[in-house]
């Protein structure tokens, strides 16, 4: 994984909106590191109002509201805010709700977005953000060599790679997941 302070120094003029790619878990310790080289000790703390790190399954409108409310908000303790948003799938609605906050951010407000597909956001949220790109390549190549055979194989084979797909999965049950997202990079042509 690419440092995220190589990218992006943490006395670097910050964007509002920031949509990083890679690992979530990784990223998500780094960033946390980062942004307390950057605004302080403590920011980071479960009793900072002005921090908010929300991971979910599926992002919806709800949330995408719940962020503008924290965008309208003013800073309590520290003189900015920061959200840091981990979605492992965000539905078109949020995205689209999700637009006018990012297009008329609060001065003291910026947006983390951490996923592992950068293809599954709607153009207009990317050309608002800043990309950061912190993994190429994410996948092991094994599995996108597996990918790259069943998007070409017949049924037959296919089948024969879910059963070991589905064997995998039971030794690691993150690896089903894996699969899929890298099933579908390969497809959009992005490993």
């Amino acid at each position: 994984m690419i440092s995220l302070v190589k990218i992006l120094p943490p006395s670097a003029p910050l964007h509002h909106a920031h949509l990083i790619v890679g690992e979530p878990a990784k990223i998500v310790t780094e960033l946390k590191v980062w942004l307390e080289q950057r605004f302080g000790t403590g920011f980071t703390s479960s009793s900072n109002p002005d921090f908010s790190l929300k991971e979910f399954a599926i992002w919806g409108v709800d949330e995408s509201r719940e962020l503008k409310t924290f965008n309208s908000r003013r800073p309590i303790t520290w003189s900015v805010k920061v959200a840091v948003i981990v979605p492992e799938i965000i539905t078109l609605e949020a995205q689209n709700s999700l637009l006018k906050t990012l297009e008329e951010p609060s001065a003291d407000t910026h947006f983390f977005i951490v996923t592992r597909r950068l293809g599954e956001y709607l153009p207009t949220v990317i050309s608002r953000c800043q990309i950061i790109k912190l993994e190429l390549g994410m996948f092991a190549e094994d599995l996108v060599a597996l990918a790259t055979d069943w998007l070409s194989a017949d049924i037959v084979r296919r089948w024969e790679i879910n059963k070991s797909i589905l064997k995998q999965q039971e030794d690691n049950s993150s690896y089903g997941l894996n699969w899929l997202n890298c099933l579908l990079d390969v497809y959009w042509n992005k490993v």
